[in-house]
């Protein structure tokens, strides 16, 4: 992806408001459920969702969070399997 690709794609409202919800929605360890954030981004804008591929060329969530180089990602063991957590990546 070169440059005005990303610049393009940090602007997206998804990924625009996954970093909102990382900066004010953190656990005390500073990390926050991609899932937790997918949820909130299908009640807000579900058709930003629903059209995510065709937006941002990324059909997950967690595609496109990498693909913004803007978060740090980790799986952390549940009782129940595993879970995705995401925090923005220090400046």
């Amino acid at each position: 992806m070169d440059e005005i690709e990303l610049l393009c794609l940090r602007q997206t409202q998804l990924v625009q408001m996954l970093c909102e919800f990382a900066a004010s929605n953190v656990r005390p360890d500073g990390w926050l459920s991609l899932g937790a954030a997918g949820r909130e981004l299908m009640l807000r804008v579900p058709d930003q969702v629903a059209s995510m591929k065709n937006r941002c060329g990324h059909s997950t969530l967690k595609a496109l969070v990498i693909a913004t180089d803007l978060f740090d990602l980790q799986d952390e063991l549940t009782a129940r399997g595993s879970r995705t957590v995401y925090r923005l990546r220090p400046a």
